[in-house]
């Protein structure tokens, strides 16, 4: 997966994309509880943070979460900083999705390293190029934010024309 594959991919779950040049995407329910949007959230959720589990880079889950260790087992799980996790490869999505991350209310980022998570973006009350810009001052390669609830996700992804820098 590459960072063009997943503005594609993202492109065809997302709701909106918000922000104009700053490429954040939104995926939310339906206006309507029994729409077909709304039935298709869980689905298009777990597709979108998939193809963020499938690009080579180290996946980072920072807020005020449950250990994982109870609720995700199986995987060997370790604390990155403050609030946050790195996510183990062999977790499956649908189980952290269903048991660990259904609550909403965190932050999930693709980086090197991990980021401190008060300087962290925040895709639902900044402007977009500023989020875009504070993603780039962290060498964070797309930031998924989840409000309380997970029903409702932004999803920052950098520009194609930055990806060769990404990459090295």
């Amino acid at each position: 997966m590459s960072l063009e594959r997943l503005h594609a991919l993202l492109a065809s779950v997302a709701d909106a994309r918000a922000g104009g040049p700053a490429p954040i995407y939104e995926l939310r329910p339906g206006a309507f509880f029994f729409s077909r949007r709304s039935r298709t959230l869980p689905d298009r959720q777990a597709r979108a943070f998939q193809a963020l589990r499938d690009l080579d880079w180290p996946l980072f889950v920072a807020g005020d979460l449950a250990d994982p260790r109870e609720l995700a087992p199986g995987a060997i799980w370790v604390r990155a900083a403050a609030r946050t996790w790195l996510l183990p490869r062999e977790a499956p999505t649908a189980a952290l999705l269903q048991r660990w991350l259904r609550a909403g209310d965190y932050r999930a980022y693709l980086a090197r390293e991990p980021a401190d998570p008060r300087g962290l973006p925040e895709l639902f009350r900044a402007a977009p190029e500023d989020s875009l810009a504070r993603a780039m001052g962290q060498g964070i390669a797309a930031l998924l934010e989840s409000r309380p609830g997970d029903r409702e996700w932004r999803i920052l992804v950098q520009p194609g024309a930055v990806t060769e820098v990404l990459a090295a």
